[in-house]
């Protein structure tokens, strides 16, 4: 899954949860949160690697 892929599923995943909020779903509500902090950790996952991996072409990490 790439970085924009994620930053999609991201802003979709908040309207869901906006939404579950507007209605007051509790179980919608819940289960949008738990997606949403799964893609954020995978986001952030992403972008540790990421500058990882441009560290070492820069030759800064050995």
């Amino acid at each position: 899954m790439k970085e924009g892929d994620i930053a999609s599923a991201i802003e979709e995943l908040k309207q869901r949860l906006w939404k579950a909020r507007k209605e007051k779903d509790i179980t919608k509500q819940a289960e949008a949160e738990r997606e949403l902090e799964y893609y954020l950790q995978r986001k952030i996952l992403i972008t540790i690697a990421d500058n990882y991996v441009n560290l070492r072409r820069r030759g800064l990490k050995h």
